[in-house]
């Protein structure tokens, strides 16, 4: 019981003398988490206020791009809580630091799989637009976009959260419990035995693999088509056609720039993810310490915060720069006009 409980234990919380000297890092990881928050934070709040705010930015194309605004900032949220679990001392702490941890984990791997989903789910509503662009609106209102979001919400809960919770998933280092132990930084996580018998681990990745594979596919397609149309749009004798296909090959450009960095955030995140379940990085399941040891559990913190980080920055800024609507927006809400 002893050996199962210290397996489960945050691994900033060990004391091992070899990683006294990682300690000078501490600061470090906490103002980069510091800049990431307030960045996050700031820029999605933006983004958010101005689809608020001007009413020539509700569309449904908008509004799931501030779903996906509200999961980057949950992830601030989860750099904040982090913050606080290393700002607290050893002692008498580890149980809150323990329970805090456990939190930001859950939070992760829900979020993790809430963006991947959205970004699915945009790469489609652009199928639609460039496949579609007379009818768009007609097949996408505003209405099914809210619907989409909050199915997708309220599906995610329910699966990371919810079904583990009911199906006891996430006692003695099994199914989902170790895949939020391996996401964040905070715990050690544990070499699964036999892949074959997480049945629940398996149909997670499987639903992950076709998002992402939804997400390629949907692109493909985009770039199939922008082809086809641009030489289209040389012979049309329809301008007003001529002028919204243009336009919505314009934003499916646009939209790419937004979901091609998310995705590639992830991709050092994932294969953490995995060498962690093979068992590649040994020193998780184990105390044996040593060099080695400070260099995993330090590598471990920078892909957690370079892939969240960055994946709760990239898309504000990328869409409020190139999106023109957006950018006239916040240059009025920034001049108070």
């Amino acid at each position: 019981m002893e050996g199962s409980a210290s397996k489960n234990l945050p691994s900033g919380d060990s004391s091992n003398s070899s990683c006294q000297k990682a300690e000078g890092h501490l600061s470090i990881f906490i103002s980069v988490r510091v800049i990431f928050a307030v960045i996050s934070i700031c820029a999605n709040f933006l983004l958010i206020r101005a689809f608020c705010k001007f009413s020539n930015l509700r569309t449904a194309s908008n509004l799931i791009l501030v779903s996906l605004c509200i999961a980057h900032c949950f992830i601030a949220m989860s750099f904040i809580l982090d913050i606080i679990r290393l700002a607290l001392k050893k002692g008498d702490n580890n149980k809150l630091k323990c329970i805090l941890c456990q939190i930001n984990a859950c939070l992760t791997f829900s979020i993790t799989t809430i963006i991947v989903l959205h970004l699915a789910l945009i790469s489609v509503e652009r199928v639609i637009a460039v496949k579609f662009p007379l009818r768009y609106h007609s097949i996408l209102t505003n209405r099914r976009a809210l619907l989409a979001s909050v199915v997708l919400w309220v599906s995610t809960v329910l699966v990371t959260v919810v079904i583990p919770q009911a199906l006891n998933l996430e006692e003695n280092g099994a199914s989902t419990g170790n895949i939020k132990r391996a996401l964040h930084p905070c715990f050690r996580a544990s070499t699964f035995k036999s892949l074959r018998k997480e049945k629940y681990v398996i149909f997670l990745t499987t639903l992950m693999v076709i998002t992402l594979l939804i997400t390629l596919f949907c692109h493909g397609y985009i770039f199939a088509v922008s082809y086809k149309h641009r030489k289209e749009i040389r012979r049309q004798n329809n301008l007003s056609r001529a002028a919204t296909i243009k336009e919505e090959l314009k934003r499916a450009r646009v939209i790419f720039l937004v979901v091609a960095p998310s995705l590639l955030c992830f991709v050092p995140l994932f294969i953490f993810l995995i060498l962690r379940f093979s068992g590649k990085l040994g020193n998780d399941n184990n105390d044996k310490g040593g060099q080695h040891y400070c260099y995993t559990k330090r590598a471990k913190k920078i892909v957690y915060i370079s892939a969240m980080g960055l994946n709760a920055i990239c898309t504000p800024i990328i869409y409020g720069f190139k999106n023109q609507e957006f950018k006239t927006a916040l240059l009025k809400m920034v001049k108070c006009t």
